[in-house]
């Protein structure tokens, strides 16, 4: 969790890595004192009990605990939009395959891959960065930083979008330019089998002078 944490947080007494499966803190003055939560078993209600401004924590603890549960289905989608589409740009590197259809359907789920992504990302970030409690239990500040997870899922997903313009700027080559291309590759290298019929003459039938 704590090297795929989406959210680093951190106090003078406390370290926080918040992630979309769930929670670790752990104190600084003592690093045996932590606890590894998911968030389908964190209860936010006792989390803030008999504290200040507790209503309002509680609300926030469970709104980052919804986005942070929502997220998981958002990231599933984001890998598999990417399969497509690296499997479009293969496609498109060899002039026979590059077709109208390839570079509409890279456009296609690029854009779509980016809008869900990106869309994630913003809802994690306002849910549990920004609306999150300011203060650690003992009442220090606390301050907020983006983790290695989401800072790497948002350069892939405006990779995404660097791939749809280079979709729409490659154009496709006319079929004429790819027959071209395959004349000026020169005639198809024979295969190993017709160079061994070509290389071994006939064999002579018996009996013959």
């Amino acid at each position: 969790m704590k090297s795929t944490a989406w959210v680093e947080a951190e106090s003078p007494d406390y370290h926080f890595w918040i992630g979309i499966s769930g929670v670790v803190w752990e104190s600084n003055t003592n690093s045996s004192v932590s606890r590894n939560t998911r968030w389908s078993d964190v209860n936010c209600d006792r989390t803030y009990d008999n504290r200040d401004n507790s209503d309002e924590n509680e609300d926030d603890c469970n709104t980052c605990r919804r986005a942070a549960l929502g997220s998981v289905t958002t990231v599933i989608m984001s890998l598999v939009t990417s399969i497509p589409q690296l499997m479009t740009d293969i496609q498109r590197s060899h002039p026979e395959g590059d077709l109208n259809c390839q570079k509409i359907l890279g456009v296609v789920t690029g854009i779509m891959g980016f809008v869900t992504t990106l869309a994630a990302i913003n809802t994690f970030v306002i849910d549990c960065r920004e609306n999150l409690t300011t203060t650690d239990p003992n009442g220090n500040s606390i301050t907020y930083k983006w983790g290695p997870s989401l800072v790497l899922l948002t350069l892939a997903t405006f990779a995404k979008l660097l791939d749809v313009v280079v979709h729409l700027v490659l154009p496709v080559p006319s079929r004429d330019t790819v027959e071209k291309m395959k004349v000026e590759d020169g005639p198809t290298k024979p295969n190993a089998k017709d160079v061994q019929m070509v290389a071994v003459p006939d064999a002579k039938p018996s009996g013959s002078v």
